[in-house]
């Protein structure tokens, strides 16, 4: 992510490797965007139970985790099967279906988000890793 980051003339002045702590996580991101224009977070948004990026974030900015319509439709339109969950249906209340769920929830305020694009909002969009 740095050289590409490098190789598109962002001048990046801090990276920090931080462990899936909320407290950590909040801490760390406010003291960086009260420091910096704008941060960027990557790992910590799968859909298991650890992944806390999310949640931490919305908790330090004080927003709520909404379910993000466009970021929801992209990851079904986008998403392929997998193996382990062969009979997955995105119609059919799930564990399965609810921890993907939780990826779109997003800390999202004012006009929840949707005064931008979804391509807009994200360094790497999913076509480009």
């Amino acid at each position: 992510m740095a050289k590409w980051c490098f190789s598109h003339g962002v001048a990046l002045q801090r990276i920090e490797t931080i462990p899936d702590d909320a407290t950590t996580i909040a801490e760390s991101a406010l003291r960086l965007s009260a420091a910096y224009d704008f941060v960027v977070t990557s790992g910590g948004i799968g859909p298991t139970h650890d992944d806390i990026t999310y949640s931490s974030l919305a908790t330090a900015f004080g927003v709520p985790l909404v379910l993000h319509e466009g970021a929801y439709a992209r990851m079904r339109r986008l998403a392929k099967p997998h193996k382990s969950q062969p009979n997955f249906d995105w119609t059919v209340d799930s564990e399965a279906r609810r921890a993907k769920e939780r990826m779109a929830r997003l800390p999202l305020s004012g006009d929840g988000g949707e005064g931008r694009e979804w391509k807009d909002q994200v360094l790497f969009p999913v076509e480009e890793l």
